[in-house]
Formats: structure tokens, C-alpha cells, sequence
């Protein structure tokens, strides 16, 4: 399973690196902006994105809409990633059309679950 994980906190990167690295039928890829993370995901089509909401010029969300825009990445599941566990705006995230949505600090256990609910067959 290919993931890219978009996140310009480099300690939640390290974070998730280690934790995905003891895992070893998953490839991570990593990208610090959305515009990075934009270019990787049409060039190596990973079968997951992490996508931060709170990213430096361009936001996860305005993100994800170029995401599902392109015809090329429009079909790849997309998890918001976010401090922000207010209801309301998990519930907006998921309306604007993230696949699921994963609150910081990350509860391991769900994110296996969520890794696992997406896995290619």
C-alpha cells in the first residue's frame, strides 16, 4: 500500500514515518505542502492520502478540491488530518468531500482501522 502523508509539521511527519515504518507492506511518501503533495499524488497515485487541513499558502481543503478536479487523482481517497475535533467542522470536511477524517494526536488504533478500511484488495 502506497500513502502520502501532506504535513508541514515536521514532528507529526516524524511521527507518522516511525509509526508506518514498522509496517511492512506500507510505502510512505511525504510532502510538506500542498502544492508538493499535489505534484506527488499525480505523479506516483498512492492508494492513500493524509492530508493536513492547515497547510502553509494553500489549505488541505483547496487542496482536496484540486484533488478531485483532475481527473488522474480524483478517485483517491483522501483523510483529513487536524488538531480541530469540533463536530461541526469534522462534519464540514467530510461534506467538502474527504474520504474520513483523523484528529491530532493521532489515536493509533483508528488510524489502523482507517488504513485498513481503504487498503487495495
Amino acid at each position: 500500500m502506497k500513502i502520502l502523508y501532506i504535513e508541514d509539521n515536521a514532528a507529526n511527519a516524524r511521527l507518522v514515518a516511525k509509526y508506518l515504518g514498522l509496517k511492512n507492506d506500507i510505502a510512505l511518501l511525504e510532502a510538506a505542502t500542498a502544492e508538493e503533495g499535489l505534484v506527488l499524488a499525480r505523479a506516483e497515485r498512492p492508494d492513500l492520502i493524509l492530508m493536513d487541513l492547515n497547510l502553509p499558502r494553500m489549505s488541505g481543503s483547496d487542496a482536496l478540491r484540486a484533488l478531485r478536479a483532475d481527473s488522474d487523482t480524483q478517485d483517491i481517497v483522501v483523510v483529513a488530518v487536524s488538531a480541530d475535533a469540533v463536530p461541526d467542522n469534522i462534519r464540514a470536511a467530510m461534506a467538502n468531500g474527504f474520504n474520513d477524517y483523523l484528529t491530532k494526536p493521532l489515536d493509533f488504533r483508528r488510524f489502523d482501522r482507517i488504513i485498513d478500511r481503504y487498503r487495495p484488495a
